[in-house]
């Protein structure tokens, strides 16, 4: 059985006509990713909208506008995840 991956197709062989697609596909993520305005940064609270708790400083710095204390955050994903399913 031949490898399908270098198989002649119309005078090329299978393995270039998906090597031009990939390059277009990455050209074309490319032009959009290049458009996209950067996100507004945003200044971190320093209490959590959940529990009223002061935000420490390290997790503000380490998430520039961050809205939720760490605990308060990872209950806030787990739940966004149980309810993606």
């Amino acid at each position: 059985m031949p490898n399908t991956s270098t198989r002649p197709l119309g005078g090329r062989v299978v393995a270039d006509i998906a090597d031009l697609a990939n390059d277009r596909a990455q050209w074309h993520l490319d032009l959009a990713l290049a458009a996209r305005k950067p996100a507004p940064v945003r200044v971190s609270l320093e209490e959590c909208v959940d529990c009223d708790e002061p935000i420490s400083q390290a997790r503000r710095l380490a998430a520039p506008g961050c809205m939720r204390c760490t605990d308060c955050q990872v209950l806030n994903e787990k739940e966004g995840a149980r309810h993606a399913r």
